[in-house]
C-alpha cells in the first residue's frame, strides 16, 4: 500500500529528506516491535541506535522513544513484573538512545545539552515564512489554521486507504474496549495522534503541502491494514471475497492512475480535492514538470540559443541540472519577458504579492503537461 501511493512514489525518487526520514522511521518501528516482544540486550540497542538515527535525521522523532517506553513500562506493570527489572531495562534503553543519538549528530559534540535544546526550539517553530495556496488562498506557513495537515493528507492519499483508516481506527477503539489490542497498535496510535496534535499545538511551520509529516504515512497505512484484517475476520466467508474484490479493484484503479501520469504522480490528489484543485493548492512545488517541457524545446528549437522566460517562482537552474553541458549551453534563461522567445511556468508562486500578472492569451502554446486534465506545465512561444 506504500509503494501504491502515488506522492510517496514520485518522493522517493527525488526527495532525500522526508522519504529517508520515513524510512529510517520504519526500520526504527521495526526495531521498537522487536523489543516490545523481547526487551532483550541485542533489541535493547539495536532499537535504540535505530530510533536515535531517526531522531539525528529529523528531531520529531524524539516522541517515538517517549511513547515506546511509556507504554513498555505500564505493561510491565500491569504484568506484574519486579520494578528492578523494569527501571533495568528503561536506564540500558535511555543510555544507549543518548550515546547513539549525540555520537551520530556531530553538532552535539561540543556542547550536548545545550545545542539538543537550540535544535528543539528551532524544531518547533522553524525559522522560514512563506506562503502556502490552501483551499483557494494564499496563507503564511507560520500562521496555518489547524485544518491545513488533516486535509492535505486525507485528500492526497488514496481515498480507499482513508476510509480503512477510519475503519481501523473504530476497530482499534472496539479492541481497545475487549481488551484485545496488542501493545503496537497503542504505541502506533499514540505516535500518530500525539505527533498530530503536537504540531497543530506548537503552530509548528509547515510548507509544500505535508511532506515534513510523510514519516506518519506508514501509521495510518497500518491502520488501513488493520482494518482489513480485522474485516475479513468479521464477515468471514459471507462478504470475503467481495471484499477482496474491492481491495483489488482500488490497488489496480491507483495502480493505472500512477502509470497514466508518470512521472508526475506527485500532483496526486484524490476526488475531495474537487476538479479544479489547481487553483485550491500548490501542485508542482519543486518545479520536476520543467525536465519534460525543456526536453520538448530542445527538441521543437534544434540549433541555435533559446531564449527563455520564466513565469512562476521556481528556479530554471535545478531543472537544467537535469540536462548536459551541451543542452544547457542552448538555454539562455533570461530575466526580462521583452528578451524571450519562450515563456514557461509550473503554476507556483510563493506569495500572494508575487502572483504572475503576465497576460499569456496572446502567446502560442507549444505543449502542455496535464494530471487530472489540469496543467502543471505549460510551454509558450511569443
Amino acid at each position: 500500500m506504500i509503494f501504491l501511493s502515488p506522492r510517496i512514489f514520485a518522493n522517493s525518487f527525488y526527495n532525500n529528506k522526508d522519504i529517508i526520514f520515513l524510512s529510517f522511521f520504519i526500520f526504527s518501528l521495526y526495531f521498537a516491535f522487536r523489543f516490545i516482544d523481547k526487551p532483550s540486550n541485542k533489541n535493547i540497542v539495536l532499537s535504540s541506535l535505530f530510533c536515535a538515527l531517526a531522531i539525528d535525521i529529523r528531531l520529531v522523532a524524539i516522541i517515538f522513544p517517549a511513547i515506546l517506553l511509556l507504554v513498555f513500562f505500564v505493561r510491565e506493570l500491569k504484568n506484574k513484573k519486579k520494578i528492578k527489572y523494569i527501571l533495568n531495562r528503561l536506564t540500558t534503553y535511555f543510555v544507549f538512545l543518548v550515546f547513539f543519538i549525540i555520537i551520530f549528530w556531530p553538532y552535539l559534540w561540543s556542547n550536548p545539552i545545550i545545542n539538543f535544546y537550540e535544535a528543539f526550539l528551532q524544531m518547533s517553530n522553524y525559522p522560514h515564512e512563506t506562503y502556502n495556496l490552501f483551499k483557494g488562498e494564499y496563507v503564511s506557513s507560520k500562521n496555518l489554521p489547524i485544518t491545513y495537515i488533516p486535509i492535505w493528507i486525507i485528500f492526497t492519499t488514496p481515498i480507499w486507504y482513508i476510509v480503512l483508516f477510519f475503519i481501523g481506527i473504530f476497530y482499534l477503539f472496539k479492541n481497545l474496549l475487549e481488551k484485545k489490542n496488542s501493545d503496537k497498535d497503542l504505541v502506533i496510535f499514540l505516535i500518530l495522534f500525539s505527533v498530530i496534535f503536537i504540531v497543530i499545538f506548537l503552530g509548528s511551520t509547515f510548507y509544500n503541502g505535508w511532506r515534513q509529516l510523510y514519516f506518519l504515512y506508514p501509521l495510518i497505512i497500518y491502520f488501513s491494514i488493520y482494518a482489513v484484517f480485522n474485516m475479513l475476520i468479521f464477515f468471514e466467508n459471507k462478504f470475503k471475497f467481495f471484499l477482496i474484490f474491492i481491495f483489488l479493484f482500488s490497488f489496480l484503479n491507483t495502480s493505472y492512475w500512477m502509470v497514466k501520469n508518470h512521472p508526475h504522480q506527485y500532483v496526486y490528489f484524490n476526488f475531495l480535492a474537487g476538479k479544479n484543485f489547481n487553483k485550491k493548492f500548490e501542485m508542482d512545488y519543486w518545479g520536476l514538470s520543467y525536465k519534460e517541457n525543456i526536453e520538448f524545446l530542445l527538441d521543437y528549437q534544434k540549433v541555435g540559443k533559446i531564449n527563455l522566460f520564466n513565469l512562476s517562482h521556481n528556479k530554471l537552474y535545478y531543472p537544467l541540472m537535469g540536462f548536459s553541458k551541451k543542452q544547457k549551453s542552448r538555454i539562455n534563461v533570461v530575466q526580462s519577458k521583452e528578451d524571450a522567445d519562450y515563456f514557461m511556468t509550473n503554476y507556483y508562486y510563493m506569495s500572494p504579492g508575487k502572483v504572475n500578472d503576465f497576460l499569456t492569451e496572446k502567446l502560442t502554446i507549444l505543449n502542455v503537461i496535464k494530471v487530472d486534465s489540469i496543467p502543471i506545465n505549460t510551454l509558450f512561444k511569443k
